[in-house]
Parts: C-alpha cells; sequence; structure tokens
C-alpha cells in the first residue's frame, strides 16, 4: 500500500509501514513520524496559504497543485511494488482529504504582517514566523530591530521625535497634522494589538506637487521594505467591492486610494472601514468570497472631499504649500527620503515599537483622547499611544474641519430658506431656474432670487448661463426628508411631463416630518439621484 516517510528516517522497514499508517490515520504518538498538517503553516478561511518567495509573503490560493507541491517538500511518498519501495507523489485521497477534512489541527491565520508587531498584551513580536497568541505570520527575517523591553515614556518620546524628524519636509498645515500622519505608521504596525476597526487617512492637499502621495510611500516604506501599490479610486461601488475583494484575499494589509479628483461617495468603503469581514463577488467570477477586513486605508487627493459617512470615519490630514510650484521646492534636510527610508527602515520600525511598547507598560493611559465612536479600541491603543509620546491627540484635528458633510447642510439649509422665500407654490427644478435666470437675460423679478442663484451656483458651476439642472437637482433628491433649521424638501408627485415637483414642508416640533404642513412660500426642487432621477434632471433642462 501507500506510505508517507519522512525524508532521512532511518527507521525499519516495518517500523516506516506503521508509522506511515499512523500519520495518514493522524495517530502517532511520536511527533517526529507523524503527518502533521499544522507543517502547512496556516491560512485564511478556506482557501489560502502563506507563501515566502523572492522576500514577499503572500497569500496563495490552495488547490491540488499547490498541495502536492508543498507536501512533497515536507515528506517523501513512497509505494511498495515488486521491486521494493519508489518514489511517488501523494496520492489524490491524501491531498482531497487535506482540504475537505476538519482543519482543527490546521493553525488558524487571521493576519499576515509585514514587519515585527505588539500583541494585544504589548508583546513584542520580533520573530519571523507564525505566531500562536496572533494567530498572525509576522515577516521580519534578516530584520534587527532593537526596541528596550520596558520603555519609558522618556523613550517614546525621543523615538515620536525621530519620526517627526523624518518627516520635517512635509508640509503639514498643523503639528496635529504630523501627529495624525505618524499614526498611519502606528496603525500598520500594531494592527493585530486591537480589534475592531482604525478610521480612514484622509490626506489632502491644497495643490498638486505637495507630497501627499510621497508621504504614504514613506510611510509604507517603513511597515513593509518597498513602495505601495496604489489604486485609483473607482467609478462604481461594483467595482469597488471587487478591487477590495482581490487585496482581501492576497493578505494585503494597505489600500491606498491615491489622487482622488471629486468627492468619494462609495458606500462598500463606509462598510469596508467599519466592518470586522466584508464579503463580495470575486472579480472576474460568480463566486462569492469572505474574508477578514485589517486594512489599513488611505486616500489621498487635493481638496479631498469625503461625502455621506466618510467624514465621520475619517482622520483628516492637511497639507498646505504657500509656493506657486511646489515640485520645484529645494532646500529639504532630507534630499533623498525614499533611499534614506530604505537605509533605515529598522531604526524606524524600532521607533514605532517602542512607541507602542512604552504606552503598553505604563498600562495604556488615555492621555486626555477621547474615543472616536466605532473606533474604540483604535482611540485607546494608536490614538492614545500618539498622544503618550508626543502630547499631542490626533483625533482634535477632526475638530474645527469642514467637511463635505457639513458644508452640504449649510448649503442645504440656504437653499431652503432661499427657495422656500422665492417659490409660493411646488415647482420643478426647470421652472425654477427659468426664474432665477431669465431666458431673455432680464433680471429676476424678486428680491430673494440673488441669493438663490448664489446657492445655486455653489452646488452646480455654471453651463449656458445657468448651473446645471441634473447636479442641482441630484443634490436637492440627495437630501429628501433631511431636516435642516426646521425646513426638508417633500416630493408632490409629478408633474406634467413626467417630472418631478416639489415643495418646502414644515418639521413638527418634536424634530419630525410632519407631511401635512408647507412653507407659505414653498420651495421647489429635484429627485432622489437615481439613474432614472439623473435622465428627469436631463429632460427638465432641455424642456425649459
Amino acid at each position: 500500500g501507500e506510505e508517507a516517510i519522512d525524508r532521512g528516517c532511518q527507521c525499519g522497514p516495518q517500523r516506516r509501514a506503521n508509522c506511515g499508517r499512523e500519520r495518514l490515520a493522524g495517530g502517532s504518538s511520536e511527533r517526529e513520524h507523524r503527518f502533521d498538517p499544522s507543517a502547512l503553516r496556516g491560512r485564511i478561511g478556506e482557501e489560502t496559504l502563506v507563501d515566502e518567495r523572492d522576500d514577499v509573503v503572500r497569500l496563495v490560493p490552495v488547490s491540488i497543485s499547490q498541495l502536492t507541491i508543498l507536501l512533497t517538500e515536507l515528506r517523501t511518498f513512497r509505494k511498495m511494488g515488486k521491486n521494493g519501495p519508489r518514489e511517488v507523489w501523494p496520492p489524490r485521497e491524501l491531498l482531497g482529504g487535506v482540504l475537505q477534512a476538519d482543519h482543527r489541527r490546521l493553525r488558524t491565520l487571521v493576519a499576515v504582517l509585514d514587519s515585527p508587531s505588539v500583541s494585544t498584551s504589548g508583546e513584542l513580536l520580533v520573530e519571523h514566523g507564525y505566531h500562536a497568541a496572533t494567530q498572525s505570520f509576522v515577516c521580519a527575517a534578516g530584520l534587527v530591530v532593537n526596541v528596550p523591553s520596558h520603555p519609558t515614556q522618556e523613550d517614546a518620546q525621543v523615538a515620536y521625535r525621530s519620526l517627526r524628524t523624518l518627516l520635517c519636509d512635509f508640509p503639514f498645515r498643523r503639528e496635529v497634522d504630523a501627529a495624525s500622519a505618524i499614526s498611519i505608521l502606528l496603525t500598520a504596525v500594531a494592527r493585530v494589538a486591537f480589534e475592531g476597526a482604525s478610521p480612514l487617512f484622509a490626506i489632502s492637499a491644497n495643490t498638486r506637487g505637495s507630497g501627499k502621495s510621497l508621504v504614504v510611500e514613506v510611510l509604507v516604506t517603513i511597515v513593509t521594505g518597498r513602495a505601495p501599490a496604489v489604486t485609483t479610486v473607482p467609478g462604481s461601488d461594483d467595482e469597488f467591492r471587487k478591487a477590495v475583494g482581490a487585496h482581501l484575499l492576497s493578505g494585503s494589509n494597505w489600500l491606498v486610494l491615491d489622487n482622488a479628483d471629486a468627492p468619494i461617495r462609495l458606500r462598500s468603503l463606509d462598510s469596508l472601514i467599519t466592518a470586522e469581514r466584508f464579503s463580495t463577488r470575486l472579480l472576474g467570477h460568480n463566486q462569492m468570497i469572505e474574508a477578514p477586513s485589517r486594512m489599513v486605508i488611505v486616500v489621498n487627493g487635493n481638496s479631498l472631499e469625503l461625502g455621506g459617512d466618510l467624514s465621520r470615519r475619517a482622520l483628516p490630514i492637511d497639507l498646505r504649500v504657500e509656493v506657486a510650484r511646489p515640485e520645484e521646492r529645494t532646500g529639504f534636510r532630507i534630499r533623498d527620503i525614499r533611499a534614506h527610508v530604505r537605509e533605515k527602515r529598522e531604526v524606524y520600525l524600532a521607533h514605532a515599537l517602542t512607541i507602542l511598547r512604552a504606552h503598553s507598560v505604563a498600562g495604556y493611559p488615555a492621555c486626555g483622547v477621547k474615543e472616536l465612536g466605532s473606533f474604540e479600541a483604535w482611540s485607546r491603543t494608536i490614538a492614545s499611544a500618539v498622544s503618550f509620546a508626543s502630547g499631542l491627540d490626533p483625533l482634535s484635528g477632526r475638530r474645527g474641519t469642514s467637511t463635505t458633510a457639513d458644508r452640504d447642510e449649510e448649503t442645504l439649509g440656504e437653499l431652503l430658506t432661499t427657495w422656500a422665500e422665492c417659490f409660493g407654490a411646488p415647482t420643478t427644478v426647470g421652472r425654477a431656474l427659468d426664474a432665477a435666470y431669465p431666458r431673455d437675460g432680464s433680471t429676476p423679478k424678486k428680491d430673494k432670487l440673488p441669493e438663490l442663484r448664489e446657492v445655486l451656483e455653489e452646488i452646480a458651476p455654471l453651463a449656458s448661463g445657468r448651473p446645471n439642472a441634473k447636479r442641482i437637482g441630484a443634490f436637492i433628491a440627495r437630501h429628501e426628508h433631511r431636516i435642516v433649521n426646521g425646513l426638508y424638501f417633500l416630493s408632490k408627485g409629478k408633474g406634467h411631463g413626467g417630472l418631478r415637483v416639489w415643495e418646502v414642508a414644515l418639521a413638527d416640533s418634536g424634530g419630525g416630518a410632519n407631511n401635512n404642513a408647507s412653507v407659505s412660500d414653498e420651495a421647489e426642487v429635484d429627485p432622489i439621484h437615481t439613474d432614472e432621477d439623473d435622465e428627469e434632471g436631463e429632460r427638465d433642462e432641455q424642456q425649459h
């Protein structure tokens, strides 16, 4: 029959046969002769294994072919014939059994870490390989990081100053923005040190050439030893879900969305940030996949705008330059920062680990940091560690920062008020634009129409002498039933030509919508933001 025999096994023929059968049955009491599935290292879900090649650790799909190679590296398989034993490939029954069996003896893998790390208890994870306590594979081959076993707060402060000096040439608007950038590094290094989500890191610059992409590259290089694989913001939610699926299956710890040039409104991104597990359809297949979501997500852009709930889930980082051509700046303290980081990677990793370790040794003091909703564990582990080392609360950068949601609410409030004052009955977007922008070029008759025009032009740029009706309609429709200053937009159905009719209604005293009350001078607006509504907006503009 089939025998699985260790390389170099010196047992006699009968002992070989016995130990082979026992290994296949999982019943041997002698570890050195037992086929141990844990030698396959580990996996995420049911379909991936850790693969180490070219100094890069990645997750690869498990297949019969892949498993054959792994098993032949671990054991020699022989088959008894007329002329004695001869080497053979592993039997397919064994391969299928390993793939389909209950893998209670296979080690569970929840993360592949790009660098030495810390555990939830603050223990340093500096040895290359699998760590059972965190169920993670640490990529530390060839790295030597010198971290004190019991660092003090003073050690953490020295480490922080060194990291801040590394970023000295980047034009952070405030010192808290630099602290928030350093929190990206600590989050990536300590991703298994806390359960739950980490916020979206949103890097915004006032002009191109300010270094928003380079600062991400520097931080990622410290952790991984190489520049990040960046991607653009997908055009649709479905595209984004499929792209994220590929990232998760590969075990990637980073999702870098580079140079976002439009307001970001992706519901799947909202979910990805806060979800512990993320499910989507695999790109190019009909297969649904599910995997743990522990990625550090960074987005950058000029005058970056975050729509929907993203602004609540983001940690803003602002870069500001005061020169016309920032790409031509000179006089940097670190002339070639890419080469510098690659050369000093171990030093900067040690600084990050020193801050995290010192914070844990001190008992995880809050240091004045107020926990951010949905990110409580991150706040206690990362934000508080940054404050412990720097005296700066990275979450304070969120206060006083104008987000898209804030601006939308302000604009909506102005639109509701001025529109209600201008129109005495429900109307359509096209008729409202006709009133504010007469076709004959004359001056609007009502006193409040110039104020309405200012608000409309904030929402949509002028096209052929008037704002785009589709953009105006989409804005109002997104905020239907949203109450601002006691007013809200309410659809009154569709009128002539199938165009939607809107009015401004009064909210009841309890803060809810009062569908029976309307403003004496009622407002008019456009539809809910769907493909059908966009078509209505276009027809509206054409007919009026």
